[in-house]
């Protein structure tokens, strides 16, 4: 079943306007404290971008960050490729790990987030970042780490989970396979 439709939060008659270029490889931005931020996972980079200012770095080095999200408390989660772990961003280059390993093994390399209302974080877990190193688990995972810190992996028959969405209620969650 599908959800009511909701009006679009693009206003109508809004046109597409491109605000800045020079980066490499962009994605999945999310505002915090009036400014967009995004990644160029290759530069290492998060960007704001404003109005006022353009694009400026945000967190350099970056840990190579592909998901942004923000918890329940305004905090920047990244879900770092090169440094194979979900963080939390506390203040300006102070992170905090959530989670790098599973079980004893380093995960692989988390890659999209998606936070429940609870203070709940699903994240995917694919090999993208890992490079020419092995990957330690062998498999690809979609995980919950609660708010008490535990990891708790869902789901690893996917091979490549990637984007990641939770329902309006909450209730489900999407997960996309980029290569079956």
């Amino acid at each position: 079943t599908f959800a009511q439709p909701m009006d679009s939060p693009v206003p109508d008659g809004a046109e597409v306007a491109q605000v800045a270029t020079g980066f490499q490889f962009t994605e999945g931005p999310v505002w915090k404290d009036g400014a967009l931020l995004f990644r160029d996972i290759p530069a290492n980079t998060v960007y704001a971008y404003t109005d006022a200012d353009g694009a400026t770095p945000y967190l350099h080095p970056s840990g190579n960050s592909n998901g942004l999200a923000l918890d329940a408390e305004g905090r920047l989660l990244l879900a770092q490729h090169g440094y194979r772990q979900l963080a939390r961003l506390d203040a300006p280059h102070v992170q905090t790990t959530l989670a790098d390993t599973y079980g004893e093994m380093q995960i692989n390399s988390p890659n999209d987030i998606a936070v429940h209302s609870d203070g709940s974080v699903f994240f995917t877990d694919p090999p993208y970042g890992v490079g020419q190193a092995d990957p330690q688990l062998g498999f690809s995972g979609f995980y919950h780490l609660a708010p008490d810190g535990t990891l708790t992996l869902l789901d690893m028959a996917l091979h490549r989970p990637n984007g990641i969405a939770l329902s309006l209620d909450e209730q489900t969650r999407y997960v996309t396979n980029s290569e079956t």
